[in-house]
């Protein structure tokens, strides 16, 4: 069975879907015109917080919510809070529980950016009662955080930084099962087959039984679609 499982790419901004992948492309409001419902390709749509205009970002939220109802766009986001950008953080939270409200509306699963402030996202999740799966993309954080996302059964998404051997993300995949994970290759310029294959590598696992558990994981978040 394990060989006619697909790989599973849950975050990237540059692969598409083949006969051998699935791919969630990430889009943003201004580029939906893309998002076909007739086509085999799956999308996210959100608001990046370190982009957020404060001129458009009430007209974006109303095109979210218009496309959340589109069988293709299977996820809200990337949606979160970025403390390194220069938009407000009461803004980015203000927009960030507006993506939690549209997901539950539509049961969608959250793609949640997040840089330095996993505690309060959590909060929030908590106290808006998120109802949906959550997925923390370009995870790249120490065991503590992780182990915290995780008791709360979300999700976390390992990018590029596994490939480097000082990273928290290469010492957090030999030591983590594949029950709660994702790949994803974002925006950089490496396939998603290449991380299977490095993290098959890492674990000494092979790529199938990578290939079966990210599968299963895939399956039970986005068991509404």
């Amino acid at each position: 069975m394990s060989d006619l499982l697909k790989y599973i790419n849950i975050h990237t901004h540059n692969d598409i879907s083949d006969q051998d992948k699935i791919s969630v492309i990430n889009i943003f409001p201004d580029k939906c015109s893309q998002i076909n419902d007739n086509s085999l390709q799956y999308y996210s749509i959100g608001i990046h917080p370190k982009y957020i205009d404060e001129q458009t970002y009430i007209f974006e939220l109303q095109i979210i919510e218009k496309m959340s109802s589109c069988k293709s766009v299977i996820a809200i986001g990337e949606t979160g809070i970025d403390r390194l950008g220069l938009i407000s953080t009461d803004l980015q939270i203000d927009i960030f529980k507006k993506h939690i409200s549209i997901a539950n509306k539509f049961k969608k699963p959250l793609i949640i950016h997040c840089v330095k402030a996993h505690n309060e996202i959590m909060s929030i999740l908590k106290k808006t009662k998120n109802c949906v799966p959550v997925i923390f993309h370009g995870f790249n954080q120490k065991a503590e955080i992780a182990s915290e996302i995780l008791k709360q059964g979300y999700y976390i998404s390992i990018g590029h930084s596994v490939f480097n051997s000082n990273s928290n993300a290469f010492i957090l995949i030999r030591n983590i099962d594949l029950s709660k994970i994702f790949f994803e290759n974002d925006d950089k310029d490496f396939s998603i087959e290449e991380i299977y294959k490095y993290v098959s590598e890492i674990k000494n696992i092979s790529i199938e039984n990578i290939k079966e558990s990210i599968f299963q994981n895939f399956c039970k978040v986005f068991k509404n679609e």
